[in-house]
């Protein structure tokens, strides 16, 4: 797999970013999974990508994205906060406590 130059990389990230702050979810999905193709494991790309599935209502789909992104970047705040979140959402409360848990061992407040 061959990995794209890091500034191509922002520049791809960034276009994504706006466009799903711009509610432009399907153009900032592609270039979200455009990311991917390259480097698999980019939180942000996976943290994003799980967001937009939180915002279709659709959270169970969110969970590997979320639970990606964490692994990738553990000292990231957010990507704990969205994990948990989604995983109430599913209604996986036993889950999110313990992944709380694990959050609040690391530091997380």
């Amino acid at each position: 797999m061959n990995r794209m130059p890091a500034s191509q990389e922002a520049r791809l990230l960034e276009a994504a970013v706006t466009a799903h702050r711009k509610g432009r979810r399907a153009k900032a999905e592609r270039l979200y999974r455009a990311i991917l193709a390259i480097n698999p494991t980019h939180p942000d790309a996976q943290h994003n990508l799980g967001q937009l599935a939180r915002q279709r209502g659709t959270p169970r789909d969110a969970l590997q994205h979320l639970k990606t992104a964490l692994e990738a970047r553990p000292d990231v705040a957010q990507y704990w906060i969205s994990f948990i979140a989604a995983l109430v959402e599913c209604g996986e409360l036993d889950a999110a406590e313990k992944v709380l848990i694990q959050g609040q061992d690391r530091g997380l407040s």
